[in-house]
């Protein structure tokens, strides 16, 4: 038994260390890419909500209601007793608890997932979506595919309704870093529960 945790806790160690380095590739070819004159400006990566910060707030934390409600009410009458993301909360459970561990663990989930999530799904994919097919569209299929890449799926109506929320967000305010912000809180607080 006690190899088999061992095992586990390398399997674990090796999958958080691989998303903080993919990550931060993925960070970085990003913004080799972005460096060309407004396309920073195109996603809005540096701009302020364009709403107040008391609409953005309540926007924010009204879709990001509806959509923990939403997977809450999945999970209880369609999927009850199913456990959504089984593989992720094994994942963290085989961590061993060292300062070092813990650290990278938030770097991972917390960070870098966001960081990378917001500028591929909300920042390319739904501002070029939209370009073709309209706001609703671009928000809607790039929610759907968020929710794929996840490779949890009977997570995957959640995640969906996280993503279109994420989404209408970036929509509304036209600031990435609005989202990027709110998607690591949280993150943040889905890290702390876990």
């Amino acid at each position: 038994e006690k190899a088999g945790k061992e095992a586990s806790a390398v399997v674990a160690l090796g999958g958080i260390w691989g998303l903080v380095v993919s990550g931060l590739i993925t960070v970085g070819l990003l913004m080799l890419h972005l460096r060309k004159s407004g396309r920073k400006e195109a996603i809005g990566l540096f701009a302020p909500s364009q709403l107040s910060v008391v609409k953005t707030l309540g926007i924010a934390l009204g879709l990001l209601a509806i959509a923990y409600a939403l997977n809450w009410l999945y999970s209880t009458y369609v999927v009850p007793g199913v456990e959504l993301q089984k593989d992720i909360k094994l994942m963290l459970a085989a961590v061993p608890r060292t300062p070092l561990n813990m650290v990278v663990l938030f770097l991972a989930a917390a960070v870098m997932a966001p960081l990378v999530e917001e500028l591929l799904f909300r920042g390319y994919l739904q501002t070029s979506l939209k370009h073709h097919m309209g706001g609703t569209w671009a928000i809607l299929v790039s929610a759907l595919i968020f929710s794929l890449v996840h490779m949890q799926p009977l997570a995957i109506p959640g995640l969906f309704a996280l993503g279109a929320a994420f989404g209408y967000i970036y929509d509304r305010t036209g600031s990435l870093k609005t989202n990027i912000l709110l998607h690591l809180a949280n993150n943040a607080l889905a890290v702390a529960f876990m």
